[in-house]
């Protein structure tokens, strides 16, 4: 009775896991979406392009920071795996930090393969409408959008939470071994 009891709360947090992690995805590709939209449509003000982060519409054919800009299959192949790579971690790990992290990701890689494939010109080889510039000075810098921000963002992290995890898993079971080293 006891074992059934404790894999009915496993299941019920996994499920909820999955619950969660769904909905921070579609929380953020329904904002990227929205902003692109607004954008396009000249809802967001432009701001001056002098201060070191400035709003102007953009578009964008490749990856991040144009990366790959002549190789649209491939950026479009490079973003379903990381989608399905994010997916697969999301649901596997048990930080819930890393999880949530993950699913900022998948919904950034789906926001941005919506633009590929339901903006002109067509299916597959449609532009990502990027609107935010990040300004470096003497005319260098990149634009992007919520998507590539939440791609970034969340893999550093996920990446950081996991980290984070495994020093304090670390530090908690070398007390252990040592104990049993000393008798």
């Amino acid at each position: 009775m006891a074992r059934t009891r404790q894999t009915s709360t496993s299941a019920s947090k996994t499920h909820t896991a999955r619950w969660a992690v769904a909905g921070a995805a579609a929380a953020v590709l329904a904002a990227d979406q929205a902003t692109k939209c607004l954008a396009a449509a000249g809802r967001i003000p432009s701001s001056p392009s002098a201060s070191w982060i400035s709003v102007g519409l953009g578009g964008n054919h490749g990856a991040t920071g144009s990366v790959g800009s002549g190789s649209v299959l491939l950026v479009v192949a490079a973003a379903l795996a990381l989608t399905a790579l994010a997916a697969a971690l999301a649901l596997r790990t048990t930080n819930r930090t890393a999880a949530l992290s993950l699913a900022a990701v998948i919904g950034g890689a789906l926001g941005n393969l919506a633009d590929r494939f339901l903006r002109s010109p067509g299916l597959g080889s449609g532009g990502v409408v990027d609107w935010i510039h990040i300004n470096l000075g003497a005319g260098r810098g990149f634009t992007l959008n919520l998507a590539d921000l939440a791609i970034l963002l969340g893999l550093l992290a996920a990446t950081a939470a996991l980290a984070i995890a495994r020093t304090n898993a670390a530090h908690t079971t070398k007390p252990a071994t040592a104990a049993l080293a000393a008798s």
